[in-house]
C-alpha cells in the first residue's frame, strides 16, 4: 500500500506536518479508523474562506450571504470541541493561526492531494442530490459523502471496492438488470429513447474522474429504475456531441466503472 499522499491541489500549501499526518492516517486505512463528520461551514472554516472548494456545499450555498458569519461560528465550535487549537508560530507571542488535531489534519490533507478524484453525483426525485467524492491514494481512497443537508462524512475504502460503493449510492446494487447493445444517439434520439424507457427512473447517478494527467477522463451516467438499469456515456459522433445509451446489467456497470476509474491517466 502506498503511504504517500498524491500531488497537492493548486492553491493549497502543504506543510511537513500536513504530509506526515496524511501518511500516518493513510497507514491506518486498513483498520478503518473512525473519521470525522464535518459540515459545509466547518470544511470552509478549516480550508479558509478564500479557498475555492471543489466539492458541493449545499447548505452553505443556501446561506451565501452569511458565509463569513457561519464559518466563524463553525470555527468556534471546532475550537470548543478541541478539533482545532490556537497556534503561535513564535514562542511567547500571541497565537496567529489555528492548527487541527492530527487525524483531522490528515483528512484535510488527503482530500486536497488525491492522485485522482472520482466524483459520483446522485439526483433523486425533487432534484435532491447526494455526492460521493473518492480521493485515490494508492490502494485506498478517502471517501467524502456529502448529503443534501451539507454533512460531509469521511471513510476509507479500498480502490477496488469503489465500483460497488458507487452502485450502492445509485441504489443499483440490488437490481440485476440485463445487457442490450448500446445505441449511438444524437440529442434528439436520446430524448426520444429516454421518454420511452426512463419513465420509472428513481435516481440518476453521474460519474466522472478528475485526473490531472488525462485530458479525457471519461464519464458514465447510471439510470436506476424499479427493475432496470440504463447506462449513458457522452461521446463525439462525427465531431458533434452524441450519446451511447442502452440497458446494462449490474455486472457490466461494475466493469465499466472499474475501467473508468483505472483507465483515466
Amino acid at each position: 500500500m502506498s503511504t504517500q499522499p498524491g500531488p497537492e491541489s493548486s492553491g493549497i500549501t502543504l506543510s511537513d506536518r500536513d504530509i506526515a499526518a496524511a501518511q500516518e492516517l493513510l497507514g491506518r486505512a486498513s483498520s478503518e479508523p473512525p473519521l470525522p463528520i464535518l459540515t459545509d461551514e466547518e470544511i470552509v472554516a478549516l480550508d479558509g474562506l478564500d479557498h475555492p472548494q471543489a466539492v458541493a456545499l449545499p447548505w452553505l450555498s443556501a446561506h451565501e450571504d452569511q458565509r463569513e458569519l457561519v464559518c466563524n461560528v463553525a470555527l468556534r465550535t471546532l475550537l470548543s470541541k478541541g478539533y482545532v487549537v490556537p497556534v503561535a508560530d513564535t514562542p511567547g507571542e500571541a497565537p496567529n493561526r489555528i492548527g487541527a488535531d492530527l487525524d483531522l489534519t490528515g483528512v484535510m490533507t488527503l482530500r486536497r492531494s488525491g492522485q485522482k478524484i472520482v466524483v459520483a453525483e446522485l439526483t433523486k426525485a425533487g432534484d435532491e442530490k447526494t455526492w460521493l467524492y473518492s480521493y485515490l491514494h494508492g490502494e485506498y481512497a478517502l471517501q467524502e459523502l456529502v448529503d443534501p443537508e451539507g454533512s460531509h462524512a469521511f471513510a476509507f475504502q479500498k480502490v477496488d471496492r469503489l465500483p460497488q460503493s458507487i452502485l450502492e449510492l445509485a441504489d443499483a446494487a440490488g437490481i440485476q438488470g440485463r445487457d442490450t447493445e448500446p445505441e449511438l444517439l444524437d440529442e434528439e434520439g436520446f430524448t426520444a429513447r429516454a421518454t420511452a424507457e426512463l419513465g420509472d427512473v428513481r435516481g440518476v447517478t453521474t460519474v466522472v474522474v478528475i485526473d490531472p494527467v488525462s485530458d479525457d477522463p471519461g464519464n458514465l451516467t447510471i439510470y436506476t429504475g424499479s427493475q432496470t438499469l440504463h447506462a449513458l456515456t457522452a461521446v463525439e459522433n462525427d465531431g458533434r456531441p452524441g450519446f451511447s445509451f442502452g440497458e446494462a446489467s449490474v455486472g457490466t456497470l461494475q466493469e465499466r466503472l472499474r475501467e473508468l476509474i483505472g483507465s483515466a491517466g
